[in-house]
């Protein structure tokens, strides 16, 4: 049997792509237990994506106690300085090895937690564990531990083109595979001829506000920018490090209903109504879940010429640009120019979401896997 785990105070790309590739795969009769956090579960179950929870195959860490004083932002210091964050996190950890020692598992594919992943073997009888590498910074944490370390590790999954090419620097070539594709399952399916009809002057940015996603530019451009185009607003959804400056910055558009920001779980009705999706993510746009989800909806695309965007991402579509003031600006008033662009690049987003990203590819990719490395057992 196989089985996913994920924990996450947030829902962003991963999160979404771990719940609905254990949807699929159980759809197509392939057997998967979801072992997922109570702050997660709790968070998916609310909104949008409540229907792929499945009570039968999914597996709650129960750990109220335990999650209540993970967020609590008045203990984070105490935590973070006196050890007791990890005395917290210690019993989070035992509670999930409790679940996972109670259920014959010939392969546990972990996203997001590295601690688990290098601990769960030891702890339980399991059979082979996968790591999802999402991300360069899991590419960096990764190549920090000695070998050795690694090792306790069976298998790993990159789910893009830069961070295979960055890990197999340092893990074996036999024991990582690349994802062929991006994964994308929209929650719900769109009229595209009713689509059209419905967009506003909107331009949308959703990403975490981190250095490397780039929104204190994208905050900056946006200052300029509209000045000069008032018939246009602009939304900033995400949360991290740079919200409280980029809120700052933009606090008289704020004021006036220009520019919108705040963290935003239900993406996809916001991206029906808009017209622009800005992705400037370093060192690659490639797999954002945002921009798929974007193309999905009909929006012209502004990218970051970075990575595998291009070759990935970009088909008459939208504008490349690079990572700098005055080019990013120049090409969102290159993009609102031309109603008539902006339709015909949405329409190609569509299109080329459709001719290269079915789900069912990667879902073949997936199952094979777990397959082959449950057959090394």
């Amino acid at each position: 049997m196989y089985a996913i785990y994920i924990d996450s105070p947030t829902i962003s790309g991963a999160e979404k792509r771990a719940l609905k590739l254990f949807y699929e795969l159980n759809l197509r009769g392939i057997e998967c237990k979801l072992i997922i956090s109570k702050r997660l579960f709790n968070l998916f179950s609310v909104g949008e994506y409540r229907r792929y929870l499945s009570d039968a195959d999914c597996i709650v860490i129960e750990s109220d106690f335990v999650d209540k004083l993970r967020t609590l932002k008045s203990f984070f210091s105490l935590r973070r300085y006196t050890g007791f964050n990890r005395i917290v996190r210690k019993i989070y950890d035992l509670k999930v090895n409790k679940v996972i020692k109670n259920i014959d598992l010939d392969v546990l594919h972990i996203f997001l937690d590295l601690r688990i992943a290098f601990d769960v073997k030891k702890n339980t009888n399991i059979g082979k564990v996968i790591f999802e590498i999402t991300s360069p910074e899991y590419v960096r944490k990764l190549s920090s531990y000695r070998p050795n370390t690694l090792a306790k590790i069976d298998y790993f999954n990159a789910v893009s083109d830069s961070t295979y090419i960055k890990a197999v620097d340092f893990i074996p070539r036999d024991k990582i595979s690349q994802a062929p594709i991006a994964f994308f399952n929209p929650e719900y399916s769109i009229s595209e001829d009713k689509l059209w009809n419905n967009k506003e002057n909107i331009i949308i940015f959703a990403h975490r506000l981190i250095p490397r996603k780039n929104g204190w530019l994208f905050a900056k451009v946006v200052k300029q920018f509209l000045k000069h185009h008032s018939s246009w607003k602009v939304n900033i959804f995400g949360k991290g490090l740079q919200s409280d400056e980029i809120n700052n910055l933009l606090a008289e558009e704020i004021l006036s209903g220009q520019v919108i920001t705040g963290y935003q779980t239900k993406i996809i009705p916001e991206l029906e109504r808009s017209k622009i999706f800005v992705s400037l993510i370093e060192p690659d746009n490639y797999p954002s879940q945002s921009v798929l989800e974007a193309m999905y909806t009909g929006n012209a695309l502004l990218l970051s010429d970075r990575g595998f965007t291009r070759e990935r991402f970009f088909a008459d579509n939208g504008m490349l640009c690079e990572l700098t003031l005055e080019d990013v600006l120049l090409k969102l008033t290159k993009l609102v120019s031309s109603e008539t662009d902006l339709e015909l690049f949405g329409r190609n987003s569509r299109s080329l979401l459709n001719n290269k990203y079915n789900k069912g590819i990667y879902i073949d990719y997936i199952s094979q896997m777990y397959k082959s490395i449950s057959n090394d057992i």
